[in-house]
């Protein structure tokens, strides 16, 4: 029974036991007070009966009064008329009686009005009066009597009734006290001491009751409360466990002193730790080609396993597996929780971030050396490429002037020019890769630039290698230089021809490629956007992780020293990543390498080539002023100049040529250097003339530019360069192409 019901019943119960009591008293009432009016009625009537004898007497022992006779038939009259109600057995004997002490005074006020009343004798009249008036009195006290012993008897039952009813009262009050304490009371006292010890942190208790009623269903509602609080603190014990295996997991990722082994060790070792089976739980990490296990890692039955991902790349994996069977955990997966799923991320999170981070950290480091490397390369560029400009000039002239009189010599004037010229290109290749060479870029299609250095391509591989094609059809133009292009190529094939010693295939395939932002989000030198793809796979060795972190290093190498200098592709790093555009690599060992350029869309349509003809050494009769700070390659290229029939007047610095230019002699290319002392550079002067002289024509000439003339890599708009170290046919053609106004267009923009 609920406690609901429970109570229901009581006030039902209590309401029934009230109405009892309450028409028990009123019934007991009732006849109290009924036997009280006949008690009464009797008492008046005995009074009455008093008053009749009394008038007998008088009448009997004073004189007949008619007043008194009829007062005395009256008082019988109404005597009689008030037990007309009475039912005891003595009634009808009263009231014979007094009707006949009425008939009795009735006779005699008779008589005594007809005046016959002096013949009468009076004395047996009273006599029967009195008789009858003693037989009525006596009866009247038997009924007195009779009803008082009524009265008696029925207070009496009424006095029992109500001990009954008290008695019933209170057994009914001691049931429900009982019911109380023990349905309710009894309950509440194992609720308090709950609380209490809840209070006191201890959450063990569990209140039993029997039964089905509201408090054995808040009973219930607290032990589960209790329950579902232990395994809260379970849990909440279980997270903070998970929190410090974390923290100190992240500790060690963030300790940039520890090397990257030494964190993956330690880092097992401390994933058990926050598992629930802590002592039966093993960790493993999986990286490139590694794997630190902790120590007490065996076969395992149950294991999860995240990846660890740097740059949308799996780079290994963290591993927790349990060597036993152990049960399967609700919302997990098997014996794991699925915190634990979450934990396992974390970490293998917190591992890609220190890849990372390390990642960037060498990137910046190299990028450092290589920006060092750079600036070295800018400081020593101007210098040697003036020397190597007199020196390979004047070794081609003394080849020239020997080739039919002296063999000797001129083989040795050949041998420093071919010297020059590698020095010159070791040069080019220091700042190609240092990004600080001039581009010329304009609109170029790819696939006729490859076409044309096919048979090239063909002559540098060996004979049992197969080069293959695969042209895009609708290739985008690409805005390069394209004589940077093409030595990338050359270099990218040279690499590709020593990675296949035994032979192979090479395949440089061309297409349309749109980098979008997804894949620039994860690389930060991309900006997303349209690209021609060159690619560039062989067959060869491949390359293994370590080698293909370093090969845009300059002078790092795996070829022999006699192979290779280290700057192939460094120098196709410089170029790409100057022209704005990306280079990727992939390669495994024994799978080959696939080096994919990413080069800029160029707008309109490609430029068309120049077709490649006899060198020629083209002159004139123009007026040329020529300002160079070194006193060896001013006296060289005046000489040369001169040789072309070039009318050329010289300056030594900016001040000289300002002054020149401030004169009225001749002049129709101003042919400067760009980096000069004496606080006028070749750009400023360039400036200066065509204010003093519209019109005039100006080339430059430098072997390192730095940003006079060239901004984010490329020459400025309407500018023309000749770089140095520089034969006399470049120079003269340079020059004609300048006075003829026949430079190529550079200004193609994506």
């Amino acid at each position: 029974m609920t406690l609901r019901q429970l109570a229901n019943t009581i006030l039902a119960a209590a309401l029934v036991v009230a109405t009892g009591v309450t028409l028990t008293g009123f019934v007991i009432w009732q006849q109290t007070r009924n036997s009280l009016n006949d008690v009464e009625t009797l008492s008046e009537a005995r009074e009455g009966a008093l008053r009749i004898d009394a008038a007998i007497r008088y009448l009997s022992q004073i004189r007949l009064e008619p007043d008194i006779l009829r007062g005395l038939a009256l008082q019988s009259r109404r005597l009689t008329a008030l037990l007309e109600k009475e039912t005891h057995p003595q009634t009808p004997i009263t009231r014979l009686h007094l009707d006949e002490i009425e008939m009795l005074a009735n006779s005699v006020l008779a008589e005594l009005e007809t005046g016959t009343a002096a013949a009468l004798d009076l004395a047996p009249l009273t006599e029967q009066m009195r008789i009858h008036e003693t037989g009525a009195l006596d009866a009247l006290s038997l009924i007195i009597a009779d009803r008082n012993r009524d009265i008696v008897a029925r207070l009496q039952q009424s006095l029992v009734l109500l001990m009954l009813i008290a008695l019933v009262v209170a057994a009914l009050g001691f049931v429900a006290f009982w019911v109380f304490f023990r349905r309710i009371l009894h309950p509440l006292q194992h609720f308090a001491d709950g609380v209490r010890r809840f209070g006191d942190g201890d959450d063990s208790l569990r209140i039993a009751i029997n039964g089905n009623d509201e408090l054995s269903d808040v009973a219930g509602l607290f032990n589960k409360a209790m329950e579902q609080r232990a395994a809260y603190q379970q849990q909440l014990r279980e997270r903070i466990k998970e929190q410090h295996c974390l923290y100190a997991i992240l500790q060690v990722t963030t300790d940039d002193k520890r090397p990257v082994t030494e964190v993956c060790r330690e880092t097992a070792q401390l994933i058990p730790t926050g598992m629930q089976y802590e002592d039966a739980a093993m960790a493993r990490i999986h990286l490139a080609d590694q794997v630190f296990a902790s120590s007490n890692w065996t076969d395992a039955s149950a294991r999860i396993i995240s990846p660890i991902r740097v740059a949308d790349k799996e780079a290994g994996q963290v591993e927790v597996a349990y060597a036993r069977r152990l049960p399967d955990q609700p919302g997990g997966e098997g014996p794991f929780l699925a915190e634990e799923r979450t934990l396992l991320d974390s970490i293998a999170m917190h591992l890609a971030r220190m890849l990372q981070d390390r990642q960037v950290r060498e990137n910046l480091a190299r990028n450092q050396r290589l920006q060092a490397v750079g600036e070295l390369t800018g400081g020593i560029a101007h210098d040697f490429n003036n020397l190597l400009t007199v020196i390979q000039g004047n070794a081609e002239l003394l080849e020239e002037q020997y080739r039919e009189r002296d063999t000797d010599t001129a083989e040795l004037a050949g041998m420093i020019n071919t010297a020059a010229h590698r020095a010159a290109e070791l040069t080019r290749r220091l700042l190609a890769f240092s990004r600080r060479q001039a581009l010329e870029p304009r609109s170029t299609d790819v696939n006729q630039l490859i076409r044309e250095m096919r048979q090239l391509l063909e002559r540098t591989l060996r004979e049992h290698m197969e080069l293959k094609f695969t042209f895009s059809s609708e290739l985008w133009p690409a805005l390069i230089d394209p004589a940077q292009l093409e030595t990338a190529l050359l270099n990218l094939i040279v690499n590709a021809r020593d990675a296949m010693p035994d032979g192979g295939q090479l395949t440089i395939e061309t297409g349309n490629v749109q980098l979008d932002a997804d894949y620039a989000m994860s690389r930060s030198e991309v900006t997303p956007g349209d690209y021609v793809m060159v690619a560039v796979s062989d067959t060869g060795a491949g390359m293994a992780s370590t080698v293909l972190e370093h090969i845009f290093e300059p002078f790092f190498t795996t070829k022999d020293k006699e192979r290779g200098t280290g700057l192939g592709l460094s120098m196709v790093y410089g170029f790409v990543k100057q022209s704005e555009g990306h280079v990727t690599v992939y390669s495994e060992p024994g799978e080959g390498t696939t080096v994919r350029l990413y080069l800029p869309r160029a707008a309109g349509v490609a430029e068309p080539r120049e077709k490649p003809g006899s060198e020629q050494v083209p002159g004139g009769d123009a007026h040329v002023l020529l300002v160079e700070d070194d006193a060896l390659v001013r006296s060289y290229t005046r000489d040369q100049l001169t040789a072309l029939g070039y009318q050329v007047r010289t300056a030594r610095n900016g001040i000289e040529a300002k002054a020149t230019l401030e004169g009225d002699l001749p002049i129709d290319l101003l042919l400067t250097d760009v980096i000069m002392p004496g606080g006028i550079s070749g750009h400023d002067l360039a400036k200066l003339a065509v204010v003093l002289r519209p019109g005039l024509k100006v080339l430059y000439m430098s072997g390192y530019t730095e940003n006079a003339i060239v901004h984010h890599g490329r020459l400025d708009p309407g500018v023309s360069l000749l770089s140095k170290p520089f034969r006399r046919a470049d120079l003269a053609k340079k020059v004609r192409e300048v006075l003829d106004g026949t430079m190529p267009d550079n200004l193609a923009r994506r």
